[in-house]
């Protein structure tokens, strides 16, 4: 910034910064590894029992990884040195905007915080991402600065699409093409402004792919494995303890969800997910979920603390 600031009095910038941390091996740096005492993190929600009819992935990771073997004692210290890694990053973040203060362009700024994907950090009694449980698919999107400054939260569905045509629009910057994101200024301006009445995800390849489609207020998910069908009503169940999709009360509503997911895999180009020929219309490939506790230990290659 100060190299730019003296070579291009005046002129705009763009700098981004991309952390490998928090994640895996969870080695905060010892101030920030005693920073938050173990015996007083949340608990997780859920455990291990809720698996038996969610996507394998989670399941299967467990073995793999040897969570199986991990005490709760365990499970709290390594929630306790994720939450010193983000407290960490936390430090890193705020000496960027020392200095941006210092180069006097703080005000003039826009800054966006925001990840790629967020982790189980024991919840279920699983770890990771690729799944779409809220613990690794909602993270924050933070705008603060020019075009961000009316403050609250809010509720509409967004992705890491959306960062590029909002950043466009709100410097004055014609794209030049169309892209599959969106502006979200108007709602960055206004909490009641649409952006997407559907949230569409996918994630792993054949023959264990997973996608999932919501609207705030329900949310489905699908597994190419078993296959695995996931519906979740987030109003009422924030914390999805409860799978719907086996309940015969809700299997119109399921029925529903999955067309709307198909629909949404053809709209984004996403053909490798269908299958014509299969009676839900989506791929499909065996799971033997017994045989998952078989499975061996091969992605220890991290310590966890």
């Amino acid at each position: 910034m100060r190299e730019h600031k003296a070579s291009r009095p005046g002129q705009p910038f763009l700098i981004h910064c991309g952390f490998p941390k928090p994640h895996a091996p969870l080695d905060p740096p010892l101030e920030y590894a005693h920073m938050y005492d173990p015996r007083e993190v949340p608990p997780p929600v859920g455990d291990e029992s809720l698996l038996a009819d969610r996507n394998p992935f989670i399941e299967r990771t467990r073995y793999t990884h040897a969570l199986d073997s991990l005490s709760p004692e365990a499970r709290r210290v390594i929630k306790a040195y994720y939450y010193g890694l983000i407290s960490f990053q936390d430090a890193q973040v705020g000496r960027i905007l020392d200095a941006l203060e210092e180069l006097g362009g703080l005000n003039n700024t826009l800054i966006v915080f925001t990840a790629d994907h967020g982790d189980l950090m024991g919840d279920f009694g699983g770890f990771f991402k690729c799944n779409f449980l809220n613990g690794s698919v909602r993270v924050p999107m933070i705008f603060h600065g020019p075009g961000a400054s009316a403050g609250g939260r809010r509720t509409q569905l967004v992705g890491l699409q959306d960062i590029l045509p909002t950043l466009a629009a709100l410097t004055g910057c014609p794209l030049g093409q169309g892209v599959d994101g969106l502006d979200l200024s108007p709602a960055i301006d206004d909490p009641s402004a649409p952006v997407r009445e559907l949230f569409y995800g996918q994630c792993l390849d054949d023959p264990k792919q997973s996608a999932m489609v919501t609207d705030g207020r329900w949310k489905y998910c699908y597994c190419q494995e078993g296959p695995t069908e996931e519906l979740y009503d987030l109003r009422d169940d924030p914390n999805e303890l409860a799978n719907l999709a086996g309940r015969p009360e809700h299997r119109a509503r399921l029925k529903q969800w999955r067309e709307t997911l198909i629909d949404q895999a053809r709209r984004f180009g996403d053909v490798e997910l269908l299958d014509d020929s299969s009676s839900l219309g989506l791929k499909t490939a065996p799971l033997d979920r017994a045989a998952l506790a078989r499975l061996p230990v091969d992605g220890m290659g991290w310590r966890w603390y």
